[in-house]
């Protein structure tokens, strides 16, 4: 009996995630991009402890490296690879390490809806490349179809529209 009273206080929460292939090879992925940010400019700095000479070529080549894997991968994918969505009885919580968790209450909650990339056709089925989007504030106009412009932020959340997700909401 008692136990019955403990699963009752239990707030009832569900967890969406991207898809498994993000979830699995993505987070690989991430892993891997992470220590070759770090092996190269291990090698460099321990080639220069060596004596070796400096070609003209090296440190504009590893500057390159850094800063694309930095903006190709760790800033578009991250938040993909790594994030959630969490819907309970009374808010919607987004978390993904290393960035700022965002929650919005379900009474703050002013606009909802989905933002398909391609309008037109596309509007009588959800892909996994539209976004559902929670708000305290109206969407911006200016990102309509464009909705990869936007971030989690405070009273902001965005999330892909799956079919778990569209048919639990």
């Amino acid at each position: 009996m008692k136990r019955r009273a403990e699963k009752a206080d239990i707030v009832k929460r569900k967890v969406f995630h991207e898809h498994i292939i993000l979830l699995t090879e993505g987070r690989f992925l991430m892993l891997a991009v992470l220590a070759v940010m770090v092996w190269l400019p291990y090698l460099f700095v321990r080639d220069r402890m060596t004596g070796m000479m400096l070609a003209w070529w090296e440190i504009p080549f590893l500057l390159l490296v850094e800063v694309s894997l930095y903006y190709a991968l760790l800033r578009q994918f991250w938040y993909r690879c790594f994030g959630c969505l969490m819907v309970t009885e009374d808010e919607i919580v987004w978390k993904c390490p290393f960035m700022r968790t965002v929650r919005l209450r379900k009474t703050e909650i002013r606009y909802t809806g989905i933002d398909y990339r391609w309008p037109g056709s596309a509007r009588k089925a959800v892909t996994p490349v539209d976004v559902a989007y929670f708000s305290t504030k109206s969407y911006p106009q200016e990102c309509r179809n464009k909705s990869y412009l936007l971030r989690n932020k405070k009273g902001f959340i965005k999330f892909p529209a799956g079919e778990k997700l569209c048919r639990y909401i």
